[in-house]
């Protein structure tokens, strides 16, 4: 068809729709006339490709027509870099208007072949700064937009002493070394121990409270409700053959639970009895 296009399948469909457009002759109408019908102004040779605005280079297609030539474009270019400029228009086409729809498998290539050409267009040829260097005015205007590079820069011209280095290998090393928050659920998931007291007065430093309540055979439920609420009261149902656990329940009266935070892990140095998970 032209010289910038491969002579398959996809060129000869792209050619008979222009054609089949052009031997219709169009013509744009405004639209409170009755003929009116709805068209595209196409660009035969796409402007990105060196085509002109000039009439010969332009048809009237619907919009089915105009977005099936768009991706006939994606298929039949020679040149690597004209193929990259067709994946960019119909990447644009797609993303305009939510009325074209691409299925799977065309969607799935289009983007593979996306993904894969704008990595390769950053380096070598397809760069298009690829061999070109600023000239002295631009890297003048760049150092005044960006005064923190040169002699603006506090620290230019000098370097860290040794001593500095070791300070900031560690704090990096430190931070990379830092294990895993625990997951949720887990035994060491809590960041709070908890004081509890029974009802003759001892008193225990525990971290893990289900664990406790299933030693005792109390209820945990109850015990976290009245953490840091004081001593648990009698507990009173009005339908007692109703409620689970209601024997556990009971046995918490009371008990009276107190959370000490201890994000270290370590537990106080206090001479207590200490349960943990």
């Amino acid at each position: 068809m032209y010289n910038i296009f491969l002579n398959n399948k996809y060129a000869i469909w792209y050619n008979h729709i222009i054609t089949h457009s052009q031997n219709k002759a169009r013509v744009k109408l405004k639209k409170d006339d009755a003929h009116y019908q709805y068209f595209e102004r196409h660009h035969i040779i796409p402007k990105s490709l060196s085509g002109s605005n000039d009439q010969e280079n332009l048809v009237l297609l619907t919009a089915k027509e105009h977005y099936i030539c768009h991706l006939l474009l994606t298929r039949m270019c020679i040149s690597k870099r004209h193929h990259t400029k067709m994946l960019y228009a119909f990447n644009r086409i797609i993303n305009k208007s939510t009325t074209k729809i691409v299925n799977s498998s065309m969607y799935e290539r289009l983007k593979i072949e996306f993904s894969i050409m704008k990595s390769e267009t950053s380096k070598g040829a397809l760069n298009n700064f690829y061999g070109k260097t600023h000239t002295p005015e631009t890297k003048l205007y760049l150092s005044d937009v960006c005064p923190h590079y040169g002699n603006d820069n506090g620290f230019f011209g000098k370097t860290h002493t040794i001593e500095t280095r070791k300070i900031i290998s560690t704090s990096a090393k430190a931070r990379t070394n830092v294990p895993p928050p625990p997951q949720t659920g887990s035994k060491n998931h809590f960041s709070k121990f908890y004081n509890i007291i029974d009802p003759l007065g001892n008193s225990s430093i525990i971290k893990c409270m289900k664990e406790f309540c299933e030693q005792n055979n109390l209820c945990c439920r109850t015990m976290i409700f009245y953490r840091n609420k004081g001593v648990i009261p009698l507990q009173e149902f009005e339908r007692p053959y109703r409620v689970k656990n209601i024997d556990k329940k009971k046995r918490c009266e009371g008990y009276s639970v107190t959370s000490i935070s201890d994000p270290s892990g370590i537990l106080p140095s206090i001479d207590q009895t200490v349960t943990g998970c």
